[in-house]
């Protein structure tokens, strides 16, 4: 066989539990991660949460062996997608932002300079306080210090991620 090798990505996709627009979202940016020639590793398909902590440690340990993370945001980001993106910066591996629909290619372009490690300039007339951007130690690069809004705003915070759990579990 004379095609070229495939990369190994990890994909981050937000994730609410086995919801139908979630897995196909997944499903269809594990799509496009193949017509680019990637091999996506989604830990939250192959080793769901009924695989307990033995399944996240798993996922985990496959994430050494991946060239890059991409990252499709056009649903969003979740607290898992950000805790994923910080351990890419960890190893040191790229990330790449990606969207499938027209009208999220706007935050794909804001992103893809900060996950390079170059915030771009923020730009207030665009916000939608989606806490998307990260924002690094100015005096070690590739240490994420938070997640920041267009306008400025930094967040979420612990007590905001709390409130949020406890309105959503009851």
């Amino acid at each position: 066989m004379n095609t070229p090798a495939m990369r190994r990505v990890v994909l981050d996709a937000p994730y609410t539990g086995w919801s139908w627009p979630h897995l196909s979202y997944t499903f269809e940016c594990m799509a496009d991660c193949m017509k680019r020639r990637e091999a996506p590793m989604v830990a939250h398909l192959l080793y769901p949460a009924a695989f307990g902590p033995t399944g996240m440690d798993a996922g985990l340990a496959w994430e050494g062996s991946a060239e890059a993370w991409v990252v499709y945001v056009d649903l969003g980001f979740t607290h898992n997608m950000r805790k994923s993106i910080e351990r890419a910066y960890r190893l040191g591996r790229p990330i790449i932002a990606r969207c499938l629909q027209e009208q999220t290619k706007g935050l794909v372009e804001r992103l893809q300079p900060a996950f390079a490690g170059n915030v771009a300039l923020l730009d207030s007339t665009r916000c939608t306080h989606e806490v998307d951007t990260p924002r690094f130690d100015s005096e070690m690069p590739r240490r994420l210090v938070c997640w920041q809004c267009a306008c400025g705003k930094n967040g979420p915070s612990v007590d905001e991620v709390k409130a949020v759990m406890r309105e959503q579990n009851g």
